[in-house]
């Protein structure tokens, strides 16, 4: 339908925008076809990002004005700004980008965020051509399509069905003897390898999470008040305590209790919709359910008493059933939202789809505003956790097989997390190559449903509890280590630069490739998959919890192999004079003695020797003295007694380098 004139006016007028329309060129907006901007004349063309391809959201387009035209703007001239834009082009609102007014206003003007704009006009006109008019504006300095980004699991969404596993019970949650992504000892399957986990369970004897740290899940909604979730949810206590329907701590956003609804620009989390799978909610459980509350699953970071202890997770709702994908314009503010609001990480199981853009200047091209939220997240000036200098993005790699990255995840400034099986092979789904950063749990069909990821569902949905496979499952293992690393900088008063922290996560890993010389993995659906292509491109390696915070504490780590006696030089732990020194003991705690299954440890000559029957990490002392064979003392002149404490890493297999990490 068109609009009159009249409508026009009392819309306009209340956007804070009237347009003066004199009359409209009909043939500006063709009722049908399409032209692709690249056939535009070049100075048109360059304005203009994206293209007439894909999905986007009908009837707006984002612009970003000219400093002349948003001074304008800001000085209150809505009307100048009209003429500015485009005199006689009818439309329908005109408002700003950003939902709210950032806090940290000198980094936004810097980004040039306050800049952007979006024009609605009828759906009917064209989306291309209307583009076209409004980059002749010489006051407007960029057109871009408001484009909508693909979400979802690899495979089939299941209910949970029952237990499928036997064996030790680290902490009370009934369901976490399915959570092989958490623990596996290779007895669900006898495919699934011993050891191809997250570590999470080794980390807990350390930190199981910490309420300053907060997640924000940019993803579907999340179920706040799931009987896992709901103790480790983000709170904006004066929302939940003030007015329905009023903005009570004058962030921008109304009744934001638990985060906010981007899709449907409210403050309910709703996963009402037609087309919902869960997603989110599924996330947030491999993320932050509570640990230890004898109920469900258990999680990475949900804390180890079952009471509060955990980390904080918000929820940013970008998806909104199968009828509302994330536009550009909602996940741009859902990173502005996020670091404004406190979250330190950005857990993002979306991306487009891997090889769609294959260098940064594509990306960045098309999804401008979007690259700007991302750029506001992660600047140092908005950090919200004392032990890390930025915020921290992550992403999913992607779940297209192909050899490149999603972005947004591709780009520098986010990690990209790529997925194994619990066979600890690549998923035959999973993007790799290039931009792809590092490894984790996402699970696959291959041993049936328990190879997927079993966690928290929307009851009326999926079921209180699911399985999901993706490498949307495998990112949330990645942010949920990271939470657990800040967590424990803050328990031990540690800060890090923003590099010094990026790269501990990208070494604290176990390694991947010595499975991926050779060799084939066969697939249910009759599919093979040529180890050997994802060689040195799955990342660094698989994340492991442990070795996170064995970065955070300083503790150099070496692997050793399981069930074999190991002999390892101390040299790198007490310098090249090693052998002089006199070694006088080997201590280890009870719980890291029984978590490695330690059968004898001896030090001499410089030299450890240890061997561990089980798969596991854990902590030991080797003491020395140094000057002499004894200590010295009130009653004689001897050698000064050091300790170096040193981590320990038993796996079926010895690393690079001797087992040196």
């Amino acid at each position: 339908m068109k609009y009159s004139a009249a409508y026009f006016a009392a819309l306009l007028s209340l956007s804070g925008i009237i347009l003066l329309l004199p009359s409209c060129d009909k043939s500006v907006f063709p009722d049908e076809g399409t032209e692709p901007h690249n056939n535009l004349p070049i100075a048109l063309s360059e304005k203009i990002a994206g293209d007439a391809e894909g999905d986007f959201a009908d009837g707006e387009l984002l612009l970003m004005l000219t400093e002349d035209a948003y001074n304008c703007w800001e000085n209150g001239d809505s009307a100048a700004v009209a003429d500015m834009v485009r005199g006689d082009m009818r439309l329908a609102s005109f408002r700003p980008a950003l939902a709210s007014k950032p806090k940290n206003e000198k980094l936004a003007r810097r980004l040039g965020l306050d800049r952007w704009f979006v024009a609605g006009f009828d759906p009917e006109y064209d989306v291309v051509k209307s583009g076209a008019v409004l980059a002749s504006s010489r006051f407007v300095e960029a057109v871009q399509f408001n484009r909508v980004a693909s979400i979802g699991p690899s495979g089939t969404v299941e209910k949970f069905a029952g237990n499928t596993k036997s064996g030790p019970y680290f902490i009370s949650d009934p369901l976490f003897r399915s959570q092989w992504n958490l623990y596996n000892d290779g007895s669900i399957d006898s495919n699934f390898k011993s050891g191809a986990d997250v570590g999470a369970v080794y980390a807990w004897n350390l930190c199981g999470g910490d309420p300053r740290v907060v997640v924000a899940i940019i993803d579907g909604p999340v179920k706040y008040d799931h009987e896992d979730l709901a103790e480790n949810m983000w709170v904006n206590e004066i929302e939940l305590h003030g007015k329905e329907g009023v903005d009570d701590d004058g962030n921008g956003y109304v009744d934001d209790i638990y985060g906010y609804n981007f899709a449907l620009g409210s403050g309910r989390i709703d996963w009402s919709a037609p087309g919902e799978i869960g997603h989110g909610t599924h996330v947030a459980g491999i993320v932050g359910a509570v640990n230890e509350n004898g109920k469900g699953i258990a999680s990475v970071a949900g804390g180890v008493s079952g009471k509060g202890d955990g980390i904080r997770m918000m929820s940013c709702q970008i998806f909104y059933g199968d009828s509302r994908s994330a536009s550009d314009l909602q996940v741009g503010n859902a990173f502005i939202y996020a670091a404004d609001n406190g979250a330190s990480i950005a857990q993002c199981s979306y991306g487009y789809n891997g090889g769609t853009y294959k260098n940064d200047n594509a990306y960045i091209n098309k999804w401008p505003f979007e690259y700007r939220g991302l750029k506001y997240f992660t600047d140092p000036s908005n950090s919200n956790c004392d032990a890390v200098e930025s915020n921290v993005a992550v992403f999913a790699a992607g779940n297209e097989s192909a050899s490149y990255s999603s972005y947004p995840g591709a780009l520098p400034l986010c990690i990209s997390v790529t997925a194994l099986g619990p066979d600890g092979l690549p998923a035959a789904y999973t993007n790799y190559g290039l931009g792809c950063n590092i490894a984790a749990p996402g699970g696959d069909d291959n041993f049936g449903q328990s190879s997927k990821v079993l966690s928290t569902g929307i009851p009326e949905i999926n079921g209180e509890y699911a399985w999901m496979a993706g490498s949307s499952m495998a990112c949330p293992h990645v942010s949920s280590v990271i939470a657990l690393g800040m967590s424990y900088a803050l328990q031990l008063g540690r800060h890090f630069s923003s590099d010094e922290f990026l790269a501990m996560v990208y070494a604290s890993v176990n390694d991947v490739n010595s499975s991926l010389s050779g060799g084939i993995k066969q697939c249910p659906d009759g599919q093979s998959i040529n180890l050997k292509s994802y060689y040195k491109r799955m990342g660094t390696g698989a994340i492991d919890a442990w070795q996170m915070l064995m970065q955070i504490e300083g503790v150099p780590s070496i692997i050793v192999e399981s069930g074999k006696e190991c002999r390892v030089s101390l040299e790198d732990y007490f310098g090249g004079g090693s052998e002089t020194l006199t070694f006088t003991a080997a201590d280890v705690d009870p719980v890291y003695e029984s978590a490695l299954g330690i059968a004898s440890m001896s030090v001499d000559g410089g030299y450890l020797t240890i061997r561990c029957d089980r798969r596991g990490s854990g902590k030991i002392r080797v003491k020395a003295i140094a000057g002499g064979s004894f200590a010295g003392g009130p009653s004689g002149t001897g050698g000064t007694e050091i300790e170096r404490e040193i981590s320990i890493l038993s796996r079926g297999v010895c690393g690079w380098n001797n087992g040196w990490l």
